[in-house]
């Protein structure tokens, strides 16, 4: 997965696991979570869009309320980290 080498030329590549059955190579690892990553987080702030929160009355709720709609989907994400690694 990844880029295809050449017929006949040796390059590094990482398996998944053990008892994988591909083999990543030239994967950049960090980009790809990082667009994970933002998506996620793009996916909380239209969780604050869709629910009105920034309509509350004191800076306090809104503040505690938004970081409450954030906090929810990066919540799942390392749920979701922890129970893979």
């Amino acid at each position: 997965m990844g880029d295809v080498p050449e017929a006949g030329t040796a390059v590094p590549a990482r398996m998944t696991s053990d008892r994988g059955q591909r083999a990543y190579v030239d994967v950049d690892a960090g980009g790809r979570a990082a667009f994970g990553v933002a998506l996620i987080v793009l996916c909380g702030l239209a969780i604050v869009r869709a629910t009105g929160v920034r309509r509350l009355p004191t800076r306090q709720a809104r503040t505690a309320t938004t970081l409450i709609s954030l906090a929810g989907p990066l919540a799942l994400l390392a749920a979701m980290l922890a129970l893979t690694f």
